[in-house]
């Protein structure tokens, strides 16, 4: 188990070890929560800003492309082909 102390300002230092299993990096808001009298603190899920940069483009789509594969999918989709 390891051990975190409250300081004066009422933070707390997460040791590392906890960071790098919970995958947290410096700066990155959690979740607290009390359960049964324990706090338990956990990963944001959901923040958009963590995706960007993580899919890469095979190649550039132009606007006429990408409105006809909308209109494919809606076509496709709505069971009229």
């Amino acid at each position: 188990m390891d051990i975190a102390r409250l300081g004066s300002r009422f933070q707390l230092t997460i040791p590392e070890e906890i960071c790098q299993q919970l995958n947290l990096q410096i700066g990155e808001a959690v979740n607290l929560n009390v359960e049964d009298g324990r706090l338990v603190i956990s990963r944001r899920m959901g923040d958009i800003t963590k995706a960007f940069g993580l899919y890469k483009a095979t190649r550039s789509v132009s606007l006429e492309e990408m409105d006809e594969a909308i209109a494919k999918g809606a076509v496709e989709s709505s069971g009229c082909n």
